[in-house]
């Protein structure tokens, strides 16, 4: 304990020189440092957090309305068979581009274009497994492949052409 005190002397010595106005500012000082020291490393990040926070809660109401917005509409969309809502090639291609999203295949699709009385989808590299279960999906929905080739490219990927034609 003695080594630290003297140790302090000369700072000791050199604040007890000081005039008190100066030993004022110099106290006025560091209460200043220190209030911005605590706003920048701490208040600050804190409320920045609080505020991303109330952002990200807010973008999930959002989503969750709009979820519960859509509800209706799919049980509907889910209860009627395909071959009913399906009768032009706009709402044949509309209905297998949300099918491809709502199974994110998408991304893995090389094209859709209409095709005569119908549209053509074709996949140069695609999951085989998610592939089928898409495919099965559609059928389940009444909603039956024209044209299928697929061949295999690589363990669990293959290259697909399908075609679908309007029930006329």
């Amino acid at each position: 304990m003695l080594m630290q005190t003297e140790s302090l002397q000369p700072l000791i010595d050199r604040w007890q020189a000081l005039a008190i106005r100066e030993r004022i500012l110099i106290l006025a000082l560091a209460v200043l440092l220190s209030v911005f020291v605590v706003y920048r490393f701490a208040w600050l990040p804190l409320q920045t957090q609080q505020q991303q926070a109330q952002q990200r809660l807010a973008i999930a109401e959002q989503q969750w309305q709009w979820l519960n917005q859509q509800i209706p509409a799919i049980q509907q969309a889910q209860s009627l068979p395909v071959q009913g809502k399906v009768q032009t090639q706009s709402q044949l291609l509309a209905h297998i581009q949300q099918s491809l999203r709502s199974e994110n295949l998408m991304n893995q699709m090389a094209s859709i274009r209409p095709a005569a009385n119908g549209v053509q989808v074709v996949f140069n590299q695609v999951d085989a497994p998610r592939f089928f279960q898409w495919l099965a999906s559609l059928e389940q929905q009444n909603l039956v492949a024209e044209r299928l080739q697929v061949e295999p490219v690589s363990q669990g990927l293959v290259k697909v052409t399908l075609s679908y034609r309007l029930a006329l």
